[in-house]
């Protein structure tokens, strides 16, 4: 995908959490007041199948990397069971630092502090990513982020939210200001990350001029209700068609949740193993009810040649 000097950017959103998590900002992005600078989206979901992960990558020339406390903790990269170490790492070598942010949502506590924190213990964030954005639950519903539709509102939706929609409205300036000053990148098939795998995933592409983009997007409350009731499970929307790693059914569908390739392919290679040990396809609850009735068979066999030989000694 070659992209000129003066275009518009392909953001891509990186993350291990589904895209219901992020649906306002993909919609923020896509707004009127970003449209000087950003072209398309599109949600990339990041699973256990590295070589998907890679071959995305040409796709972009601008990243974010998300990652919500709704998973419990903000473990992006350099402390225990970090989730982003090698990903923050490519999509730093793929764009360049200007060209990629980390942004943390759902934060209780979202103060400078906090940030100066993270960036302390979290290094890699300040040295790989131009900008650590630290978005709070009340920032977004001082914007009218969190409601059903999602649109933002020039106008705090509440006299008590006049401080978190200024911080808001800042951030949110600020992303363009990056995204703006970002060089676009020209990248081609014979890149690097490009050769590691032939996989194109269709993930979900979102454009500017996507008129159907509010009726594609789930339901946000049936949506959050779900998400909410099955913390446990992380997977992508809907949204995707097809893509990578695990796909959650839309909630009309009953919000089931399909299991990932990877596993798929485990589950193959485990029945296709029990197939040879037992061709005529007998349950292993069978067979191991047969080998009882062995030794049942074998123990009464037993005891009768017992008696016999006891029988024949006594008679001598």
């Amino acid at each position: 995908m070659a992209i000129t000097k003066h275009s518009k950017h392909a953001v891509g959103i990186f993350s291990r959490d589904g895209d219901v998590n992020y649906v306002w900002l993909v919609k923020l992005l896509l707004s009127q007041f970003f449209n000087s600078v950003v072209d398309e989206v599109r949600s990339v979901y990041i699973s256990n199948i590295r070589s998907n992960f890679l071959s995305e990558l040409r796709n972009f020339s601008f990243a974010i990397l998300y990652h919500t406390q709704k998973r419990g903790r903000l473990n992006v990269t350099n402390v225990t069971d970090s989730l982003y170490d090698e990903e923050l790492e490519d999509l730093h070598n793929q764009y360049g630092k200007k060209n990629v942010i980390v942004l943390m949502d759902d934060l209780e506590d979202n103060s400078q502090n906090k940030k100066d924190k993270i960036l302390r213990e979290q290094y890699d964030i300040k040295d790989k990513a131009c900008e650590l954005f630290l978005i709070s639950e009340m920032e977004k519903e001082s914007c009218n982020l969190n409601s059903s539709n999602q649109e933002w509102s020039e106008d705090p939706i509440s006299p008590r939210l006049q401080e978190e929609h200024r911080s808001m409205s800042k951030k949110r300036a600020q992303i363009k200001d990056i995204i703006a000053e970002a060089s676009p990148h020209t990248v081609n098939d014979k890149d690097s990350y490009s050769r590691s795998s032939s996989y194109r995933s269709p993930g979900r592409r979102y454009s500017d001029t996507d008129s159907q983009f509010t009726e594609s997007m789930f339901d946000s409350q049936r949506a959050k209700d779900f998400t909410d009731n099955n913390s446990q499970i992380t997977a992508p929307s809907s949204n995707y068609n097809s893509g990578i790693g695990a796909h959650l059914l839309p909630p009309s569908s009953g919000a089931q949740a399909y299991v990932s390739d990877d596993t798929k392919e485990r589950q193959n290679l485990k029945r296709s193993s029990d197939d040879a040990e037992n061709p005529n396809h007998t349950p292993r609850k069978h067979r191991r009810l047969s080998n009882k009735a062995v030794f049942i068979i074998i123990g009464v066999v037993g005891l009768i040649l017992l008696i016999t030989l006891i029988s024949i000694l006594a008679t001598l």
